[in-house]
């Protein structure tokens, strides 16, 4: 997660905008059970005053039924007792069941007749319930809107006796303050339970996102910190291997040039001569061109220069800087090379270079004059990667040698500094190559091979 996903605007942002939906879920599901709730508070005094309305109905038809009264004149005489018994009654109209009034009513204002749902609801034996709020009235029936009031209107089915036929309806008008206050004080407390719901889930999102910004932002500056580590930790061991790579290929500089150093001082010493002359101008040519292929390494190294050689490019190259030697010392070199195609990026060629140059040289050395043998070999091996190897027909290496061959300071030769196999293995581990002694052959003599890694270490 970067720093941008976590900046506080935006944070903010989503956390305001969060807010929003839960203040509009909230609000709409507090809507709804305002809705419902006012629902069932008027379905109650519906059901109550057509309960009452049905008692006083039967208690008034056996007190009257011997009078005699017409059905519409028991109807109204039972509805005015009705309406005298109710308190906050303010008028009422009975209705037959085609809809049309059977007296003037008990109102002091027009009473409108039932619509055509009204009776398909009465004739459920369910009371029809309307709130009106702003109810309008001027005392005298003109209905203006001078005198504004809550009001309750209430449709009450009438049946016969049997309870079986409608046979009208009575509508009564009721006075509604109660109700409206019983409402407000609702909507009130729907108003209070919403908000308190909505500040405690808010408080509780706030510090959820509170806590896990929190431990985000302490995992990030881990990853961070990690990363600034992990990033000076390559930058070390970059450094660590560029300055390994140098450090040897320096070495085996100073090793190549201590033998024609030695013998140019030999010569000065011995005085000049023809032979001497033309051994020291042999000398000077074997250091400028160790010289020469040092500068250009460290150059393609410092510059990064990359291209690539192929493997028998590479082994000309190592048997025409051993050819000299091996001339002046009557050895036959000999190169063989199996086809391949796999290329080799010049950083590895040159430090795989220095490492043959150095084996071929030593085999020379240890090669007898005049009827020894070295062979230079190329091949793929079986990982794809290139095998070289170096091969003489010398007396082999002494068996107390051979535990700690690669060690510094470990020569069989007169004279030598015994640091050579110990600079070829430093490049090989540099390279990630394995450099080994191959078991003596029946012909005598030492073979070493080198084998290149598969996938070859970049330089930085």
């Amino acid at each position: 997660m970067s720093a941008r996903l976590l900046s506080p605007r935006l944070l903010l942002g989503w956390g305001v905008l969060l807010l929003l939906v839960l203040a509009l879920g909230i609000g709409g599901l507090t809507r709804w059970l305002r809705v419902g709730l006012r629902g069932q508070v008027l379905r109650r005094e519906g059901v109550a005053l057509q309960a009452v309305t049905e008692m006083q109905r039967a208690i008034e038809r056996e007190r009257l039924g011997g009078v005699g009264l017409r059905e519409a004149d028991e109807e109204l005489a039972l509805i005015a007792l009705q309406t005298a018994r109710l308190n906050g009654v303010l008028g009422v109209q009975v209705f037959d069941v085609a809809g049309h009034p059977l007296t003037q009513g008990l109102a002091p204002f027009p009473v409108a007749e039932p619509k055509a749902e009204d009776w398909a609801w009465l004739a459920w034996r369910r009371p029809v319930v309307l709130f009106r709020s702003d109810f309008a009235w001027d005392g005298e029936g003109r209905g203006t809107k001078e005198a504004r009031f809550p009001v309750l209107d209430i449709l009450v089915p009438l049946h016969d006796a049997d309870g079986e036929t409608l046979t009208g309806a009575a509508r009564f008008i009721l006075d509604g303050e109660a109700l409206a206050e019983e409402f407000a004080l609702m909507d009130l407390r729907l108003l209070v339970q919403g908000f308190v719901v909505w500040a405690g889930t808010a408080l509780l999102m706030l510090g959820g996102s509170l806590l896990a910004l929190a431990r985000l932002r302490r995992a990030h500056a881990a990853l961070e910190a990690r990363t600034r580590e992990l990033a000076q930790a390559n930058r070390e061991l970059t450094f660590a291997a560029k300055t390994s790579a140098l450090g040897a290929v320096a070495a085996h500089l100073v090793h190549g040039l201590r033998n024609p150093i030695a013998g140019l001082e030999q010569l000065m010493q011995e005085g000049a001569s023809a032979d001497s002359v033309t051994a020291g101008a042999a000398a000077a040519r074997r250091m400028r061109d160790m010289v020469n292929e040092v500068v250009t390494l460290l150059h393609e190294e410092r510059a990064g220069v990359r291209y690539e050689l192929s493997a028998a490019e590479l082994l000309e190259s190592v048997a025409a800087r051993v050819r000299p030697l091996a001339e002046s010392r009557s050895v036959a070199l000999h190169v063989q090379i199996e086809p391949g195609e796999r290329p080799i990026d010049n950083r590895t060629a040159g430090l795989a270079a220095a490492i043959l140059v150095n084996l071929a040289r030593n085999a020379c050395e240890a090669a007898p004059e005049r009827t020894g043998e070295i062979r230079l070999h190329a091949r793929p091996g079986a990982t794809g990667a290139w095998e070289f190897s170096v091969r003489d027909n010398g007396p082999g290496l002494e068996p107390a040698l051979m535990e700690s061959l690669f060690e510094p300071v470990r020569s069989s030769k007169t004279g030598g500094a015994g640091i050579g196999l110990a600079i070829c293995r430093q490049l090989a581990v540099h390279l990630g190559a394995r450099l080994e002694l191959l078991p003596a052959s029946t012909g005598g003599g030492a073979e070493f091979r080198l084998c290149l890694a598969a996938e070859t270490p970049q330089s930085s």
